[in-house]
């Protein structure tokens, strides 16, 4: 088809170029799943109601193909009536045939129930456990609640006045990049709904492992109930979390306030006091340690809390050990944008926590690839979508025969050195 001019040559279309595909680089989705056995794993304990004598496409299969897809950015099921003759994606799959079309993924999305969701979240956190070569030290557990806005009439859906929509609000435990829980709520219930049973599970099965570790919850201020902070105090656990401001609070830290305010007049400049003090709240049994962030610049003082019970100077415990907690938004801004957690548009709520699980297994791949290929290089920081569009949104020729599958990439393909050591780093050895 001729379709315009470049001086005097003709610029034509033509639909001859064989078998192409923007998707060369899933092949290491495949890799980085095979290490952890995860898809497999979670197809053994998802319900399947189907007579096995009339089934064309597995369980694993199709877990597969949904995981594989929203890693690659494909986050509709309509997307898979043309991806399943892709034949990366089939590659990938471990299939030579289509695979499944939106339908019948959509009827797979319907079998999910509350049983598969808990054996999930056990799959994720025997994944965790197992990427340690050696007990560690330390484990910071860090808790944070999210929105996932909702245009339809999903099961479970109410307004929630804070954040002005019609939403679910989920629950996300992270420890470092690693994601534990993925744990959907209905938005009429508290930021801190069941996240106490969810820390005992947590602290019983990491202990079990390893007995000797030390390990933390954080959270904001939305966590800050008192029966988290008594049951991290009984049970040796540390915490560190949000205070909400009050008179009281403000009394106690009036000296470190109107410090940072004689700075700022003598300076004009931002100033920040750091300190400490004892406090206990009426629901509180016991006083514990408050740290205060006295800050005063242009807009006028700006005073943080935190609680908690670990050691350490009080700018320590703010800097060090608080503030890396908002590195966790970075985390969920990931598993929302990038790999589509927050797309609730089943109507089931069952179905919806399937989607979300579906999600957190793209992300714990699309971790493993960073933490085994891209640490070591220095690039622990690197967000999911860079890696999507550096290594697997990368167009190739596929040549087929009986022999073998060959993906011809660019040229000029700039990561290709890069590229090689995610291969070599993921190879089975």
């Amino acid at each position: 088809m001729k379709i315009g001019k470049l001086k005097k040559r003709d610029i034509e279309i033509k639909f001859d170029g064989g078998n192409l595909t923007s998707d060369s680089g899933l092949y290491l989705l495949k890799m980085a799943d095979k290490k952890m056995s995860l898809c497999k794993r979670l197809s053994k304990v998802f319900p399947d109601p189907r007579d096995q004598s009339r089934v064309t496409h597995s369980l694993e299969s199709m877990i597969k193909q949904r995981v594989y897809g929203l890693a690659s950015g494909y986050e509709d099921l309509n997307d898979h009536e043309i991806l399943r003759k892709d034949i990366a994606f089939q590659t990938a799959v471990d299939c030579m045939s289509d695979l499944a079309g939106d339908s019948t993924l959509s009827n797979f999305e319907k079998w999910a129930d509350r049983n598969f969701s808990w054996s999930a979240h056990e799959i994720f956190l025997s994944t965790f456990i197992e990427s340690f070569d050696y007990e560690p030290t330390h484990l910071i557990l860090d808790f944070d609640g999210s929105d996932s806005e909702i245009f339809g009439h999903q099961e479970n859906r109410y307004y929630n006045k804070y954040y002005g929509s019609y939403c679910y609000m989920p629950l996300y435990v992270y420890c470092g990049n690693h994601l534990l829980v993925s744990y959907l709520r209905p938005s009429y219930r508290h930021g801190s709904y069941h996240a106490a049973p969810i820390l005992k599970l947590l602290v019983k099965a990491l202990r079990e492992k390893w007995p000797n570790v030390k390990i933390s919850f954080r959270a904001d201020g939305g966590f800050q109930k008192p029966y988290l902070h008594h049951w991290c105090d009984r049970n040796n656990v540390g915490f560190i979390a949000g205070l909400g401001g009050n008179d009281c609070l403000d009394k106690l830290a009036d000296r470190y306030i109107k410090k940072a305010e004689r700075y700022y007049e003598s300076s004009e400049e931002s100033s920040k006091i750091f300190g400490q003090f004892l406090y206990q709240a009426k629901t509180w049994r016991k006083k514990y340690k408050v740290v205060v962030k006295a800050e005063y610049k242009d807009l006028g003082p700006n005073t943080r809390y935190v609680v908690t019970n670990l050691n350490g100077s009080p700018e320590e415990i703010y800097k060090d050990k608080y503030c890396p907690r908002g590195d966790m938004e970075n985390r969920i801004q990931e598993t929302h944008r990038s790999l589509f957690a927050d797309r609730v548009s089943a109507m089931s709520f069952d179905g919806n926590q399937f989607r979300m699980i579906l999600s957190a297994a793209a992300y714990i791949i699309m971790n493993a690839i960073r933490q085994i290929c891209l640490v070591k290089e220095g690039k622990k920081s690197v967000r999911c979508e860079t890696i999507r569009n550096r290594f697997l949104k990368v167009a190739a020729v596929i040549t087929k025969n009986t022999r073998r599958i060959v993906f011809h990439l660019p040229s000029n393909y700039p990561y290709k050195l890069e590229l090689n050591g995610v291969i070599a780093s993921l190879a089975p050895t």
